[in-house]
């Protein structure tokens, strides 16, 4: 994995996230908070759990105590929206310093199912994969809210920057 590429899967993934960011600020309070048994149980939930990920696995890669967001302070989707963009810029931050070299390392990793070392490539798609896998819970909730979201496909992604 080169980091170029691996930039390019973090271009999507939050592509994706402020797109679904969209949909979810035409819901209303209520069914933000609405109980729907995905997961995380609600839209809100879902997104703060998102957030929660990405602050887990960059405090990791840094070798650092995690900073959960506080999700008695996201209420509503645009503080959620600014959280989500102060999570970015460090993502990108770290992304911008690394080298395919260390990109390929294996360093050691402690996380809830044990220390172990992987390629640290390998990590960092986890984020982009675990957003997948809970975007598509919230395009479902969004969806039984009247407020289905638009394809996210990474295809149409790369359609809209003109990629071949």
């Amino acid at each position: 994995m080169d980091v170029a590429s691996l930039r390019s899967l973090y271009d999507y993934h939050n592509w994706v996230n402020d797109l679904l960011l969209d949909v979810a600020e035409k819901v209303s309070p209520e069914q933000l908070h609405e109980h729907f048994g995905a997961s995380f149980d609600t839209i809100h939930g879902t997104l703060v759990h998102l957030l929660g990920a990405e602050a887990i696995w960059l405090s990791r890669w840094e070798a650092r105590a995690p900073e959960r967001p506080d999700a008695e302070k996201l209420t509503n989707v645009p503080a959620i929206r600014e959280a989500f963009q102060a999570s970015r810029q460090k993502l990108y931050a770290f992304i911008d310093g690394l080298t395919d070299e260390r990109l390929n390392a294996s360093p050691k990793l402690d996380s809830a199912i044990g220390s172990f070392e992987i390629p640290l490539w390998q990590t960092m798609l986890q984020v982009v994969n675990h957003g997948t896998h809970h975007r598509s819970e919230l395009c479902e909730m969004l969806t039984r809210c009247g407020q289905p979201p638009p394809p996210t496909d990474i295809l149409i992604y790369y359609r809209q920057l003109g990629a071949n």
